[in-house]
């Protein structure tokens, strides 16, 4: 029995009452646990709220090393989000992101800094009540570093991109100051460049992640830029 913080990415029902969920934890990457008795009509034992995609967990779980499903035995909420689930644009791009984290976080031992960074940016994400419209952004430009082909400046988003070229100068002004500042710092960007520059990121993901393919929530997170 081990006790691990985590972030949980999706669920699937399992049997009458039970789920199985993704959850990337701090201390043995990404796991599948099964979680018994969390669905009820019962509001009082309905506990189904905990392991929507995003929710940050205090975790205590059965692991065993090379099995496929582990078992969670006490959860609790690490962090009540306050404005993401009532914000609608905030909602989603906290989609989009799930969806991106659910393809690139795999099964790895202790991952404590890049847990760290995820768990604290989406805090950040949650506290911010304006200036968030390139979260995204820079949460994705800043998340490759502990991949370890970190992007420290516009050039190198241009790198295996066939000669890819930005559409005006202010592009590259724009990446660095994304790559460089705070979530906290207001960068203003017009929707066409932070299409462009969106794009740009998901072809470098495209490239360096093993079977990223397409995105389905991208269309969506389109409607909102």
């Amino acid at each position: 029995m081990q006790k691990t913080k985590g972030i949980c990415l999706n669920f699937v029902r399992f049997k009458e009452s039970s789920v199985i969920v993704q959850i990337f934890t701090e201390q043995f990457g990404r796991q599948s646990y099964i979680v018994n008795g969390v669905r009820s009509k019962n509001f009082k034992t309905n506990k189904i709220a905990l392991y929507q995609p995003l929710t940050q967990l205090d975790l205590v779980v059965w692991h065993k090393e090379n099995r496929d499903i582990q078992r969670v035995t006490e959860a609790k909420l690490l962090y009540n989000y306050q404005n993401l689930p009532i914000n609608p644009r905030k909602t989603i791009v906290a989609i989009f992101i799930t969806e991106i984290l659910a393809k690139i976080l795999k099964a790895q031992e202790e991952e404590v800094a890049l847990f760290n960074f995820i768990s604290s940016a989406l805090q950040s994400f949650d506290q911010l009540l304006s200036s968030y419209e390139n979260f995204h952004l820079q949460f994705l430009l800043k998340l490759p570093n502990f991949f370890g082909f970190g992007l420290n400046n516009a050039g190198q988003l241009l790198e295996n991109q066939n000669n890819l070229k930005f559409s005006d100068t202010q592009i590259d002004l724009f990446i660095n100051q994304l790559v460089n500042s705070p979530f906290q710092n207001a960068i203003k960007l017009t929707n066409s460049h932070r299409r462009e520059i969106l794009q740009l990121i998901i072809r470098f993901y495209q490239y360096h992640f093993d079977n990223f393919g397409e995105l389905q929530s991208w269309e969506v997170l389109k409607s909102i830029q």
